[in-house]
């Protein structure tokens, strides 16, 4: 499971970091007490945390109780400084052999789904499907920008730039 604590971010940009420092502990400390003794937590980094359920004789079901009872303990209020703090969970979800055998690429799906559960609304959980995968695949593609090679023939070279140039393209300095 990935993990991704919804409105971080304007915990530490109002209340300031030690506060978001300790709200990532008391994060910690909860999700911990929803998880059986074998499940394994680890900070990614930020405030995005990981889940590794080992043995369940039913994976989809288990998994999908134990990301609810996660998102529910999360959404109550956090008590830090006199502060009350309003936070949420999004839970992304692979499951080992299914979504893959490679740990990195059951990361990669986890967090794709993590994005999904994000991109519906925020705290919820969505399962990986291959079809993310595609979708995410798609959407870098669109985001490249094409490559234009220009030759390096003295001669040549005014010419190429100034066709780039006109064809709307901008060039940088070139060295």
């Amino acid at each position: 499971l990935c993990l991704d604590l919804d409105h971080f971010k304007a915990v530490n940009d109002t209340l300031g970091h030690p506060v978001g420092d300790v709200l990532l502990q008391q994060l910690a400390q909860q999700l911990r007490r929803c998880m059986r003794e074998s499940d394994f937590l680890s900070r990614l980094g930020g405030d995005e945390f990981a889940i590794i359920v080992c043995e369940t004789s039913n994976p989809l079901h288990e998994i999908a109780a134990l990301s609810t009872r996660l998102i529910e303990t999360v959404a109550s209020p956090f008590e830090i400084d006199e502060h009350h703090i309003d936070v949420g969970l999004s839970v992304g979800i692979a499951i080992a052999p299914n979504d893959s055998g490679d740990a990195d690429e059951l990361l990669k799906a986890a967090d794709l789904a993590l994005y999904r559960a994000k991109s519906d609304g925020r705290g919820t959980y969505r399962f990986f499907e291959t079809q993310m995968d595609a979708q995410a695949q798609a959407l870098a593609k669109s985001k490249v920008k094409p490559v234009v090679a220009v030759s390096c023939n003295p001669a040549s070279f005014a010419r190429d730039a100034r066709a780039l140039i006109d064809g709307g393209y901008r060039l940088g300095r070139v060295t």
